[in-house]
């Protein structure tokens, strides 16, 4: 089984992917940023793995939402048997297309409230946007496709990143041990 965790920045994503790793230790865990980044190296694409480079080096959102979902199957495919969790970078949630996704694949988002995750980015990250420039680009519609279309979300607007780091936990072990 594969799983993507989708979702805007700045909600707890990647704290709770970091946290459901360890408590999963057979379950193959990756970053689609860095994946995508290792097959644009071997493949030729790129000279160094750099996501930004790859998605600049492309310059479209189709075709780099399908170099991520190449690397996912190699990934797949060196792991056989294994169930395979992929934190989705944001740059792979601009395509058309991803909303499609939750057919082929397993999928669960975390959201929050557009002002609480807006706060948390910034206190987190610095982030220089505008909370209408963060709105625009994390909650634009076809973004917030994707985050309807998963199959399971957990909204961490009123959880502390342990909730959501538990509640994704949980949504996975149900994932996991349950019939396909």
């Amino acid at each position: 089984m594969i799983v993507l965790i989708v979702g805007p920045s700045g909600v707890g994503k990647t704290t709770s992917y970091l946290a459901a790793e360890s408590h999963f230790p057979r379950v193959v865990f990756h970053h689609l940023d860095g994946l995508a980044a290792r097959w644009g190296v071997q493949k030729g694409i790129i000279e160094r793995e750099s996501v930004t480079l790859l998605n600049r080096t492309v310059n479209d959102a189709e075709v780099f939402l399908a170099i991520g979902l190449l690397a996912i199957g190699k990934l797949e495919g060196e792991n056989p048997g294994n169930h395979v969790v992929i934190d989705m970078g944001a740059g792979f949630q601009v395509a058309r297309t991803v909303a499609q996704l939750h057919r082929i694949f397993r999928v669960i988002a975390i959201t929050a409230d557009v002002e609480v995750a807006f706060e948390r980015i910034t206190k987190a990250r610095k982030d220089s946007r505008s909370l209408e420039q963060y709105r625009q680009q994390e909650f634009a519609s076809n973004r917030v496709a994707v985050y309807r279309s998963a199959h399971h979300t957990i909204d961490s607007s009123r959880q502390c990143e342990a909730e959501t780091a538990h509640q994704l936990i949980d949504t996975l072990e149900s994932l996991f041990t349950s019939p396909s």
